[in-house]
């Protein structure tokens, strides 16, 4: 008989991997992801509001499973793409695999308390095909921060992260977007009652210029013109706007 037909062997929660050579794959860098920290309130998954040091916690990041250093094999302990801002969390251990597939199908709470039996105050590990951390505090934070990790998925499956939006107001001739060989798109709108010119490259004036766009009737009404890239070729090098007090956002992904 078969794996294939020992089905009963196969738990629900840690199913068999399997490889996809169907689909080219590429390493996909996922960064800057907050991730937030559970406590067990009486067996409630909560999160944390500060919780004291010696409280044991989980976290799970947003996407499974993470791949090692180089970006191909499955992490370890002592190979991993994963980083991350943390005070509460900051010595990792071996994840206990064969220890914890022993407690899959107890409660989340129980889970938890016997990942974490014997952890001191800062150490974690982390179950990186489930992409989840285990692990005792150190300190009240109650997040992980500036998460970086790598996954594997298909070249076309890069993932979209977004700038932090501002309203600016730079001088004009200034540049507004630095040039960047990763961005997927860029979009651009006037804020302002004036006219805004934009130009793909560094200092633009009110005569060199590729784009201009229409002021607003108010400041911020939504009304101004916007000049976006976001499909096809899109351009990769710095964006730069004149015109009278320049006053705008910028989207880029």
């Amino acid at each position: 008989m078969g794996l294939l037909d020992r089905q009963a062997s196969v738990t629900p929660q840690r199913g068999m991997p399997v490889e996809d050579h169907l689909s080219s794959s590429a390493p996909i860098t996922i960064s800057g992801e907050t991730v937030l920290l559970y406590y067990s309130n009486a067996g409630v998954r909560t999160v944390d509001a500060g919780q004291a040091a010696a409280v044991a916690v989980e976290g799970v990041l947003l996407y499974r499973p993470v791949m090692g250093a180089s970006g191909v094999l499955e992490a370890t302990v002592v190979d991993t793409s994963l980083s991350f801002t943390s005070t509460a969390f900051t010595t990792e251990v071996p994840f206990p695999a064969e220890y914890a597939e022993g407690v899959d199908a107890s409660s989340w709470a129980s889970r938890l308390a016997a990942i974490t039996t014997g952890f001191t105050n800062g150490q974690y590990c982390v179950d990186y095909a489930k992409g989840v951390l285990y692990g005792v505090k150190a300190s009240t934070q109650v997040s992980l921060t500036a998460a970086t990790y790598k996954i594997l998925g298909r070249s076309t499956d890069a993932v979209t992260v977004a700038n932090t939006p501002a309203i600016l107001s730079p001088t004009t001739g200034d540049t507004v977007i630095a040039a960047n060989a990763s961005r997927r798109g860029f979009m651009v709108q006037n804020l302002g009652t004036n006219a805004l010119f934009v130009r793909l490259g560094a200092s633009a004036t009110t005569s060199v210029f590729h784009a201009v766009l229409k002021g607003g009737s108010g400041t911020d009404d939504g009304t101004g013109g916007s000049y976006s890239m976001m499909d096809g070729a899109v351009y990769t090098g710095a964006v730069s706007v004149a015109g009278t007090s320049p006053r705008l956002v910028i989207t880029e992904v």
